[in-house]
């Protein structure tokens, strides 16, 4: 398996991870891992590619549940 499809088998969990820490309030650790996830997959398919809509609506909830709708808006939008 080549290195850069071993990466992309950690971006689901990487992102479950921030789905974790978010319902936990550890609002920085979660950033985190969905900001990981999200480096792998734009690294490995590109930065339009449609695989990334789920750490990017991940960061989107993240942001609004710190009550921080400036920030949640873009992501959003890159997600559609």
């Amino acid at each position: 398996m080549r290195a850069s499809a071993r990466r992309l088998d950690l971006v689901r969990p990487l992102s479950n991870l921030g789905e974790v820490y978010t319902s936990l309030e550890e609002f920085s650790k979660a950033e985190t891992y969905f900001k990981r996830s999200i480096s792998i997959l734009e690294e490995a398919l590109g930065k339009e590619h449609p695989f990334l809509w789920y750490p990017l609506s991940g960061l989107t909830q993240l942001y609004l549940e710190m009550h921080d709708p400036q920030r949640a808006l873009p992501v959003a939008e890159r997600s559609l």
